[in-house]
């Protein structure tokens, strides 16, 4: 559910609430495999999080026309 394509917003943020339920309640009973598992997860949807919102921050960027800024004038009183 975390690395499907396919899947909506919505989804991919429960399946995050619920591996980090995972990883707490691992974590609280010492269970290293599943703590190294779950901990990976986590990772995972992280960097394909930041991947996600790093691309949306170009894409938008290209799109967008950029305007020539005005340079700025200091006004000095007398």
């Amino acid at each position: 559910c975390l690395m499907g394509p396919l899947n909506s917003q919505e989804v991919k943020d429960a399946a995050s609430f619920a591996v980090r339920c995972l990883y707490a309640r691992a974590s609280h009973d010492l269970v290293p495999q599943a703590i190294l598992a779950t901990r990976s997860l986590i990772q995972l949807d992280n960097r394909s999080r930041d991947a996600a919102t790093s691309a949306a921050a170009v894409s938008s960027n290209v799109n967008t026309p950029t305007k020539a800024k005005k340079p700025e004038i200091l006004l000095v009183s007398k």
